[in-house]
């Protein structure tokens, strides 16, 4: 009953014209909360947004007047080069040199300085340098480390020693390395160091080198002693250490030069031990054919050898 009568004053209520304008009111009031809500959330987007866009503005002018600072302070003189450290990785670099060299680049900006440039500058005074490396220090400091090409004969020119390098550049020393070989010029006619440069043709030098390496590879038993170098009749003469001598015409290509290695093998292995040191020469410049002098025969063996280079060698 009670449940009946309720129902019916519910009823009653919202038909009465009073109700409905409190209900009417109450829509209103809630639209115009949900109005202010969102006018609220706007304006607090707008801010944030604006906020952001001083931001950016603060934080682009402010890298813009880093950017500004660095240059002026990179540019400064604080950042030119004023100390140049050399060293060297073998004694044949001259230091002396490095230094005069590139003196030149001393006050310039460590940062714009082109390496390029400064390894050309020292190859340009010693062509013996192979390779050079270079650090920049800031602020101020150049540190190089010389390397040279690797050395592979002395030779003795009017009493006077130098090195032959890997790249055939000639440079003068005081004391001779120990374990070099030495490479005898043999001509008269050629006195002045420029006419020695001019008859160290790399062509021939390469081909007495690879007669060397060659030899050392095959003739394990046998060492090398020294090499004579006739410039005239571009030959090489091997003296081994069991005074044998081997004779290559170095005219020849390295196709010709590796046959006539193989004929002095056959020679060594089939018919005689060129380790017993009974032979005074063997001669490989004619092809197909190999001739020896005999130990028995020492004095025509000498006086043969004499009498074919005695008018340009001595």
């Amino acid at each position: 009953m009670i449940k009946k009568l309720l129902k019916k004053l519910k009823k009653i209520v919202k038909k009465n014209k009073f109700y409905k304008k409190y209900k009417t009111y109450k829509k209103l009031k809630k639209l115009e909360q949900e109005k202010k809500k969102k006018n609220i959330r706007n304006k607090n987007l707008k801010l944030k947004i604006n906020t952001r866009q001083i931001n950016y503005k603060l934080i682009w002018s402010l890298i813009f007047i880093a950017i500004i600072f660095l240059i002026i302070f990179i540019n400064s003189k604080i950042f030119v080069v004023k100390k140049i450290d050399i060293t060297r990785n073998d004694p044949e670099s001259n230091i002396t040199i490095a230094y005069n060299s590139i003196n030149n680049f001393r006050w310039e900006n460590i940062f714009y300085l082109d390496t390029n440039k400064i390894k050309q500058k020292l190859k340009n005074y010693q062509n013996n340098l192979k390779n050079i490396e270079i650090t920049k220090i800031p602020p101020n400091t150049l540190k190089i480390k010389l390397y040279s090409f690797k050395k592979i004969f002395y030779t003795i020119i009017n009493n006077k020693k130098f090195l032959v390098l890997a790249n055939w550049s000639i440079i003068p020393i005081n004391n001779i390395p120990k374990n070099l070989m030495e490479l005898k010029i043999k001509n008269k006619n050629f006195w002045s160091f420029i006419e020695y440069k001019k008859i160290l043709d790399k062509n021939y030098l390469n081909k007495i080198l690879y007669i060397k390496e060659k030899l050392k590879k095959n003739l394990l038993t046998i060492s090398i002693k020294n090499i004579e170098y006739y410039p005239i009749e571009r030959e090489a003469h091997f003296n081994l250490k069991n005074n044998i001598k081997l004779i290559f015409d170095i005219n020849q290509n390295k196709i010709w030069i590796d046959r006539e290695i193989k004929k002095l093998l056959i020679f060594n292995k089939e018919n005689y031990n060129l380790t017993k040191g009974w032979i005074i020469y063997i001669d490989l410049r004619i092809k197909w054919k190999i001739f020896y002098c005999e130990e028995k025969n020492k004095y025509y063996c000498k006086l043969n050898l004499k009498r074919i280079y005695k008018k340009n060698n001595k």
